[in-house]
C-alpha cells in the first residue's frame, strides 16, 4: 500500500474478515506511484522472501480515488503481468481499493462510535464507496461530533478547540 493510514487500517480490517486465516504483513512503500514503480516493488518482494519464507500472495492495494475501477484495472493488467512473469511461482496481484481505504472505516460504524464516543451523532451517509472522496466526509462526520480529522500521512485526529 501507499500510504501510513493504510498501513494501520488493513491489519486491522484483514482480522475482522479473515477471522482464522493465516497471518499477513502490511508493508507501506511510501508514496504516490511507489506502487507501479516495479523494479521498487520487485525488489522488496525479494527482500521479503528472503526474509520469510512462509509467504503465499502479494496483493498490492492501490487507490482508485475518483478513477473508474475498471480504467484503474486496466492501468494495471500491464505491471500485474510483468511481475507475474518475475515471481512465476507466487500469486501477485493489484487490488483496486474503490476509493480509499476511508470509505472502508466509514462502513464499520461501530469503530467510528468507539473513536468518537459512545454519545456521537452518526447521520445516516449510505454506502461512502459511493462518494469518490471518503476522507472528506470523515472529516466532516468527526468535525459534526467536535473533532477534527485531517488526511495525512500520519492521520491524525484532535479534538477541536472551544
Amino acid at each position: 500500500m501507499e500510504g501510513e493510514s493504510d498501513e494501520k487500517v488493513l491489519p486491522i480490517l484483514g482480522h475482522r474478515i479473515l477471522t482464522g486465516s493465516p497471518a499477513f504483513k502490511a508493508l507501506n512503500l511510501r508514496g504516490k506511484g511507489n506502487l507501479l514503480n516495479l523494479t521498487k516493488v520487485a525488489s522488496i518482494i525479494k527482500y521479503n522472501l528472503r526474509e520469510s519464507h512462509d509467504i503465499s500472495k502479494v496483493l498490492l492495494c492501490i487507490d482508485s480515488e475518483c478513477t473508474d475501477v475498471e480504467a484503474t484495472k486496466l492501468q494495471l493488467a500491464t505491471p500485474e503481468q510483468a511481475l507475474q512473469r518475475s515471481f512465476p511461482d507466487l500469486p501477485v496481484r493489484y487490488v483496486v481499493v474503490d476509493h480509499s481505504l476511508e470509505g472502508w472505516l466509514l462502513q464499520d460504524r461501530e469503530a467510528i462510535q468507539e473513536t468518537l464516543g459512545r454519545n456521537s451523532k452518526l447521520p445516516q451517509y449510505g454506502n461512502p464507496e459511493e462518494n469518490c472522496r471518503p476522507a472528506e466526509l470523515l472529516q466532516e462526520l468527526f468535525e459534526k461530533n467536535g473533532r477534527y480529522y485531517k488526511k495525512t500521512v500520519h492521520a491524525t485526529i484532535h479534538r477541536q478547540k472551544a
